[in-house]
């Protein structure tokens, strides 16, 4: 069986979560869970868990307890587990590599492709008309950002692109 312990609530879409993280650790591993219950236990501040963007931390934490080995304490990791063990993208990347950098952590791993960041950024320009009256024009710029760049910078840490579970375990299975 697969268990989700979780103080707060946690959604259906983690519990999914949870049960592709076991079922891909053990393909990865070769090693059967079968006649085990594995459970994976969570407690934050906040009032629910959900969605599957823990399943690649998940997988990897597996990977590691299977193995008898640990994971590395400096690192975040985000993305979702696909269940041919690919790590899928997720959203709110900036915000959650500047909670790792606040944390103090070495290294963000994220989904391939989302170290670099493109968004839209609003371009005002201002301009008096009449006494009294502005003409305000607003313009959308698209940028395009390089995550590492920045959280080396503002909190000498790494962010570093993963595609698979394997690879991932390779760099945070100790």
């Amino acid at each position: 069986r697969t268990l989700v312990d979780s103080e707060p609530f946690v959604e259906t879409d983690t519990q999914f979560s949870a049960r592709t993280a076991r079922e891909v650790a053990e393909q990865l591993t070769g090693y059967s869970l079968e006649d085990k219950n594995v459970t994976y236990s969570y407690s934050i501040s906040g009032s629910v868990i959900g969605g599957p963007l823990a399943g690649a931390a998940m997988t990897a934490a597996t990977v590691a307890a299977i193995e008898n080995s640990s994971v590395k304490e400096d690192i975040a990791v985000t993305g979702t587990v696909r269940p041919d063990g690919y790590i899928g993208r997720v959203g709110s990347v900036p915000e959650k590599a500047q909670a790792a950098g606040e944390a103090g952590l070495d290294t963000f791993y994220v989904p391939e492709g989302q170290e670099t960041v493109t968004f839209r950024e609003p371009v005002v320009e201002e301009r008096d008309v009449a006494p009294g009256f502005t003409y305000r024009d607003v313009e959308y710029v698209t940028r395009t950002i390089s995550l590492n760049n920045i959280t080396e910078r503002r909190y000498d840490m790494e962010t570093e692109e993963v595609s698979t579970i394997e690879e991932l375990a390779e760099e945070i299975v100790e």
